[in-house]
């Protein structure tokens, strides 16, 4: 079950907020997919269904979504997903040759 710690109610609206938007970057940036985008994401959702929908979504290693499994304070797997974003973004600057993901993706193996 998901724990939604009190302490943390005046910081979930910023860490939903910060989720959806390091999402987006991952989604193509056509018409159709934002409007997909949108439609599935653009409601009020709760934070925890919003992690796993993203958790699910991305292409993830399997531990690392083991240990979201794992994670009921829905704060803390927002954060964890929030930081391993941050760490696939790479500056706008970079001329990297690294592909861009598909989107959606295929199907987890989980």
């Amino acid at each position: 079950h998901d724990r939604y710690p009190a302490a943390a109610a005046k910081r979930r609206p910023v860490l939903q907020r910060k989720l959806l938007e390091a999402f987006r970057q991952f989604v193509p940036k056509t018409e159709v997919a934002q409007q997909q985008f949108d439609q599935l994401l653009g409601h009020d959702i709760a934070l925890g269904m919003l992690t796993d929908i993203v958790s699910f979504t991305m292409s993830l290693d399997v531990a690392f979504k083991q240990l979201l499994l794992a994670e009921c304070n829905v704060d803390r797997r927002a954060t964890l997903l929030l930081e391993h974003f941050e760490s696939l973004v790479e500056p706008e600057s970079s001329d990297s040759d690294i592909p861009k993901r598909k989107f959606p993706p295929d199907f987890s193996s989980n």
